[in-house]
């Protein structure tokens, strides 16, 4: 059965997309929470439109990412922490910490998903942190750490 979906669902597809689905899957999950709804002509029509509208918009979100991601890659970000003998800091550089620094230095607005750490960072000396900033566009950033005099 084919149904258009009226709302992201989970493992199945995004809002507005034509899929096609079991009847029962249909009729006891997708239709009683208002998830999806039979594709009729004029549904697929108006779906198809929408798809359209969405690439469009995904193109000049691409765009701007892409725009952002120049300004990033030229910022270097310093920071300076109370650090032991060896070089270990006494605290740590987290996402937090960077979206903060990102938005004094470069005026851009993130949040801590998009920057992809694995863990924070803990030591004295120079990093490079990928930023996820659209599908597919991802910016490397300069994070220098100094201990604090």
């Amino acid at each position: 059965m084919q149904v258009i979906l009226l709302k992201d669902v989970p493992k199945v597809g995004r809002k507005g997309e034509l899929k096609r689905v079991k009847d029962g899957y249909f009729r006891n999950f997708l239709y009683p929470r208002s998830l999806a709804a039979l594709a009729t002509p004029g549904r697929i029509k108006i779906s198809e439109e929408l798809a359209k509208k969405r690439m469009i918009e995904h193109e000049e979100m691409k765009k701007k990412a892409m725009e952002v991601k120049e300004r990033l890659e030229k910022l270097v970000l310093a920071f300076e922490k109370k650090a032991s003998a060896k070089g270990k800091l006494y605290g740590s550089i987290s996402q937090k910490d960077i979206v903060k620094a990102v938005k004094d230095e470069a005026k851009v607005e993130l949040t801590e998903s998009q920057i992809i750490l694995k863990d924070h960072i803990k030591a004295v000396g120079d990093f490079v942190v990928p930023i996820n900033l659209a599908e597919g566009v991802t910016a490397e950033i300069k994070v220098e750490v100094k201990a604090q005099s």
